[in-house]
């Protein structure tokens, strides 16, 4: 991973953005990164995907605690998705934002 307090460093004048959730986080990363106003303010600090991390010690770094904005897309608890991984401890960024699968049929 890219260490947190240089990546802090590099853009002083940005506000951190953590996206945490399953291959998916990609495709918010990238609109995201397409957008000239998102991007005047803030930038994103790359967190793998839930399925490359295997352990929940994971969660100490302090990108969860010092981030600005916590986009949190949250996942089911499965066999592949340990429940331990889906970060449901308190991270203290100013804004946290949960993306959720919707239960509505279509």
């Amino acid at each position: 991973m890219v260490d947190f307090e240089e990546f802090v460093k590099d853009n002083p004048s940005k506000k951190i953005v953590c996206i945490y959730g399953n291959c998916h986080t990609m495709i918010v990363s990238d609109i995201l990164s397409n957008d000239k106003d998102f991007l005047s303010d803030y930038v994103i600090y790359p967190i793998p995907p839930i399925q490359s991390i295997s352990d929940a010690g994971f969660f100490e770094h302090e990108c969860f605690s010092a981030c600005d904005v916590f986009i949190l897309m949250r996942q089911e608890d499965s066999d592949f998705y340990k429940s331990e991984m889906n970060c449901r401890q308190p991270v203290r960024a100013a804004k946290i934002l949960t993306i959720q699968k919707s239960d509505d049929k279509m």
